[in-house]
């Protein structure tokens, strides 16, 4: 049974529309009981970087990057999966986008990043770390067309900064927020996602990184001040953020894991 959440009509002031596609999406996609276990990604791909409160790096004069600090993650990392069609480490496309767009660091922090949209529900769909000559699909991106769901798009790599061959994995919405997106979230966690990280949940993070293990409460209050102020973010927990991008508009970026099952 689709439900809408007594919260989110009281803070998000349901329309029809809203209600409707909610409905939509959730006969497309999901499987039962908001679980969308029958969604492909990455197929067999564990998760090494979790979103939002996450273990950072600074990357030192040499060009190596120092891990052991903290960092709000805008995504989701996954390492190594499955072969399929002789591809390693295979990404899917998981849902249908009605438009894409790529573009290409120079193998410069994202590497590239390949971005599926979703128009009619209101999010981008974006993936980092593809090498450009191994993207199968690089054509259709570079044309701007729409993409099919479980569409091979190529395998994961190491384009950019990081670590080893991984995907890192940003939804970000179009508008403002994603009202389709934040129903399931509350639907599946409830009011929890209205709150912001509390200085427990700081403190106890940061003191699992080793350039804080001994860091007072002012200098980690100080340090994360300063990782919002560097995504100009003014709401962040372990389900969303929201912050000002870079064309002076306000946008909010989710969770795949708790969205989507640990998509």
């Amino acid at each position: 049974m689709i439900t809408i959440p007594q919260s989110y009509i009281k803070d998000y002031k349901m329309t029809k529309e809203i209600e409707n596609l909610y409905k939509e999406f959730i006969n497309e996609y999901d499987d039962k009981n908001l679980e969308f276990n029958n969604i492909g990604y990455r197929k067999g791909a564990k998760i090494t970087g979790r979103f939002c409160l996450e273990e950072g790096f600074k990357e030192k004069e040499d060009g190596n990057i120092e891990w052991g600090y903290v960092r709000i993650h805008s995504g989701v990392d996954r390492g190594r999966g499955q072969t399929v069609n002789n591809i390693k480490n295979v990404i899917f496309a998981p849902f249908n986008f009605e438009s894409s767009r790529f573009e290409d660091y120079n193998g410069n922090v994202y590497g590239t990043l390949v971005i599926l949209l979703n128009e009619k529900y209101g999010f981008e769909f974006r993936i980092a770390h593809m090498f450009p000559d191994e993207i199968l699909i690089i054509n259709d991106l570079m044309r701007k067309k729409p993409i099919k769901r479980n569409t091979i798009i190529g395998p994961a790599g190491y384009y950019g900064v990081g670590s080893g061959t991984h995907t890192h994995t940003e939804v970000k919405s179009i508008k403002e927020t994603t009202p389709i997106l934040e129903l399931i979230l509350d639907n599946k966690f409830g009011n929890q996602i209205y709150s912001e990280y509390s200085i427990e949940d700081i403190i106890e993070f940061y003191k699992k990184q080793p350039a804080f293990k001994e860091a007072t409460f002012e200098e980690i209050s100080k340090d994360w001040k300063e990782q919002k102020v560097k995504r100009n973010c003014f709401f962040a927990n372990k389900f969303l953020y929201r912050y000002v991008d870079f064309d002076g508009t306000k946008k909010t970026r989710y969770s795949t894991e708790l969205l989507w099952n640990g998509l």
